[in-house]
């Protein structure tokens, strides 16, 4: 048998008080549905470092290692065979002005009361955020 060979991908939490950051998609089987910002890992590149780099290439905004926390881990089969382990971190504490950078990939972002959040979120999204919520650390779907 064959070892499985994962995909590994990062989000973020981006909090304010009690709201989160969305991103508005506009590509893909996920387009006008929002999101969080999120990314593959490249090559030898931590989860955590991942993280950082997206977040300021895709929102202009600046994170420092510490102000990241981990919060969960999912596993996510595919419908065409592929696994996903995506890690999610929060964060409340950032330098610099959000920005969208990815024009042409994202509508726009946006806090949204956590508690409250628009119905054309990505359901694995609202999974997760849920999860968050009710402290909830590992996850399968």
């Amino acid at each position: 048998m064959e070892r499985t060979k994962f995909l590994v991908a990062t989000h973020i939490f981006l909090l304010d008080w009690e709201k989160i950051l969305l991103y508005l998609r506009k590509w893909g089987s996920q387009d006008s549905m929002y999101n969080l910002i999120a990314w593959h890992l490249d090559g030898n590149e931590s989860p955590i470092d991942a993280t950082i780099r997206e977040v300021k290439e895709e929102a202009w905004i600046n994170i420092k290692r510490k102000d990241l926390n981990f919060e969960r881990v999912a596993y996510s089969p595919l419908w065409d065979g592929r696994e996903y382990i995506q890690f999610y971190f929060s964060c409340r504490n950032w330098s610099w002005t959000i920005k969208n950078m990815e024009l042409d990939r994202c509508y726009g972002m946006d806090f949204f009361p956590i508690n409250n959040l628009p119905k054309n979120i990505t359901p694995y999204i609202k999974e997760a955020i849920n999860d968050y919520i009710n402290t909830i650390n590992y996850s399968e779907y």
